[in-house]
């Protein structure tokens, strides 16, 4: 059974970025799901925004970014952990970073 509501936490240098974690909204044509059958595939949309890690400035120049993502449930121990390759710009570093993920969802076939 996958969770309905999902945790995301970043796994960062020594520097406290502060976060504000949110939830996203499914797009149109976008189920939710609550369990994947067998050779199936599911999706989970993250949306990141002001990274300002240490060395970033207001200029977009966003200094080092996380080492992952780690994905679970809330309150108990991470479904996976997803290696950060870079961050989105820093453009206020005196507001947070927000991160907002979806619920996982399937895509709807269209009906034509």
């Amino acid at each position: 059974m996958l969770p309905r509501r999902i945790e995301v936490r970043f796994i960062a240098p020594a520097h406290r970025q502060r976060v504000r974690y949110g939830r996203q909204r499914l797009f149109a044509g976008e189920v939710p799901v609550r369990t994947i059958r067998p050779h199936r595939t599911v999706l989970l949309r993250v949306m990141w925004e002001n990274w300002c890690g240490p060395g970033s400035n207001s200029l977009g120049v966003n200094g080092a970014p996380p080492r992952a993502l780690v994905i679970g449930r809330a309150g108990t121990s991470p479904l996976f952990r997803l290696p950060v390759n870079g961050a989105p710009p820093c453009y206020v570093p005196s507001r947070p970073s927000t991160v907002g993920v979806t619920p996982f969802f399937r895509v709807a076939h269209a009906i034509n």
